[in-house]
């Protein structure tokens, strides 16, 4: 249970109850879990600029114009 607990925490699964206990599913959205993922990565490190820095030097022109859309606009799809 304190497993579950740590991951639902951590937004790798959900949670509902079912009775008086909780029923667990692991998120199945694949760009939630590589979100995830690399959310992890981040907190790895605690210079969080130089690391968005660099990753965002790496991305192709498509993958840094569709960035900063969703910066600008969070709220698009």
């Amino acid at each position: 249970m304190t497993t579950l607990g740590r991951l639902h925490e951590k937004d790798a699964v959900t949670r509902a109850r079912d009775g008086p206990a909780f029923r667990y599913v692991a998120v199945v959205n694949p760009s939630a879990l590589v979100a995830w993922r690399m959310r992890r990565l981040l907190d790895t490190d605690a210079d969080h600029a130089s690391v968005l820095r660099r990753f965002v030097s790496s991305l192709t022109k498509q993958d840094e114009e569709t960035l900063r859309r969703l910066l600008s606009d969070p709220d698009q799809t």
